[in-house]
Order: structure tokens, then sequence, then C-alpha cells
């Protein structure tokens, strides 16, 4: 124990009267600035790609079959039955947008080591590149995967052609909020409409664009 002159006069005081003094320590010190002291919540698990796939390819089925009514419709000549049929191609395109939004939002837009096949390497644009990719559980979907140009990263991607298989880390970002080179880069999607990054209806549900952000790629 370490006593001040002060402190160690008013011990001896106490003890010539008999009276024991109490030992003082030292106050522990604050904890450091970003180390909490109590235990972290565990993190929230990537979105799982099955269960992505899943509603982009029922969606998608489901569309399909919509629009063979609706030709079946305008083959008959019944405007009012293929106007029916219309709105409700619209309503799956807006269900499918909210369902995959719950679901990305639900796993903190994060995905892990998603399995996906090249289809063009593009030219780095500043310091990011994109590869374009379908998903292999759903060859119809078109993710645009953006990435910090390396130069180990643009080693790894100059060594890749066509349909070559990646694995695939990062999160999914706003399809809306500009290009990914902007600062800041756009963050996660704030509602199911900034999702999806087709200009039509029937691109949206025949080949869905998303875009991503990697931390990590791979073979």
């Amino acid at each position: 124990m370490r006593c001040y002159p002060l402190v160690s006069a008013i011990i001896s005081s106490m003890s010539a009267v008999g009276l024991t003094a109490i030992p003082v320590t030292a106050a522990a010190p604050p904890p450091v600035q970003g180390r909490p002291t109590h235990a972290q919540k565990n993190p929230v698990e990537p979105v799982s790609e099955p269960d992505f796939c899943s509603v982009v390819n029922n969606a998608s089925a489901a569309y399909a079959a919509l629009y063979e009514q609706w030709n079946t419709a305008g083959k008959e000549g019944n405007k009012v039955r293929q106007s029916q049929i219309a709105d409700r191609m619209t309503q799956r395109q807006r269900l499918r947008d909210v369902q995959v939004f719950e679901l990305v939002r639900s796993h903190a837009f994060a995905f892990d080591q998603w399995q996906a096949s090249v289809i063009n390497v593009n030219s780095p644009q500043q310091d990011w590149v994109k590869v374009d990719v379908h998903l292999n559980c759903s060859p119809i979907t078109l993710i645009h995967a953006w990435i910090h140009a390396t130069p180990r990263i643009l080693q790894f991607l100059g060594e890749l052609k066509r349909n070559d298989h990646l694995l695939m880390t990062g999160k999914i970002t706003h399809a809306w909020g500009g290009p990914i080179t902007s600062t800041p880069s756009p963050g996660p999607p704030g509602s199911a409409n900034d999702l999806e990054g087709s200009l039509t209806e029937s691109g949206s549900m025949k080949e869905p664009e998303y875009t991503v952000a990697l931390t990590t790629i791979d073979r």
C-alpha cells in the first residue's frame, strides 16, 4: 500500500490511540475507450445464399406463369383480363422486392461465401473494380460486385475468365445511391424500392440485378 505524507501522519495518530486504519487503495482505472467491459452480443449471421435464391427464383417462376396467362388473354382479345393479370404481375414483383429486402435486412445486408460465376471483369474506376456475376443457385440473378482495386485483387481478377467460379463475401448496397466509386459510397438500401436495380418490371423479374460491395473474393 502506498501512503502519502499527510495520510501517513493520520495513520500514525490513529495507531497511537489504538484505532485501526482502513487501508487506502488506488481507484480502478477507467476502461479503455472502445473496449466494452460487458459481453458483446453475438453478431448477426450473414444471409443464406439458398434462402436469397429461393425467394428470387420462386417469384420469377410465379411471374412467368402470370405472363403466360397475360399472353393468352391477349391472343384471345380480352383486354380486361390482360389488365387484371398485369396488375397481379406488378403486385408479384413488389412482393418479391419486399421479401428480399426483409430477408437481407434481417441479416444486416451481409452475405458470406456466396458462390457465383463470372460474366465480365470490368476496368478499374478510381479505387474500385466491378465484376459482374450470376449466382450459381439463381442463374437469372445478376450481381454487380464491387471491390477495392488493390494490386493483389487486380492480379487475381486479371487471371479470371468467363464462367469461372467465385466465392464472395460482402454487403448488399443501395441500387440507386450513385456509383459505388462516389464519396461516400452508397450504403445499404433504405427500403424495398432501393434494392433491385432493373429499369423495367419485366427485366426485374427475368434478370434481377443487385449491387454489392465485397470484402473478399476467392475461388
